[in-house]
């Protein structure tokens, strides 16, 4: 990825931040392929979607969010940003999912 491209990533991040009502920061290591395009599918049914980038521009993307130094420090390791409208909406889809998918 060069410059430009990771400049144009961390330009649609912040433009999410900003226009977004909610945001959830969530950890995806240990899921496959699979589940992830189920996330993004149960997520599309209420206007809220998920991105994965590396947590680096993710973490230059908040920075000028007023509560970006508070998030700073969980950008590391596989995370991703679920962005959407409807905060508890959001909230219930990504704590079901969790249930459905724990871990080993």
């Amino acid at each position: 990825m060069n410059r430009q491209e990771k400049e144009q990533v961390v330009k649609e991040l912040h433009g999410f931040f900003e226009q977004s009502k909610a945001s959830f920061l969530v950890d995806y290591k240990g899921l496959t392929v699979a589940q992830l395009q189920q996330l993004r599918r149960e997520l599309r049914g209420f206007n809220a979607s998920i991105h994965v980038a590396k947590a680096r521009l993710m973490k230059i993307a908040a920075r000028d969010m007023s509560y970006g130094a508070e998030i700073a420090p969980f950008f590391k390791e596989q995370v991703a940003l679920v962005f959407g409208d409807d905060s508890p909406a959001t909230a219930k889809v990504l704590y079901a999912f969790s249930k459905k998918n724990r871990g080993p």
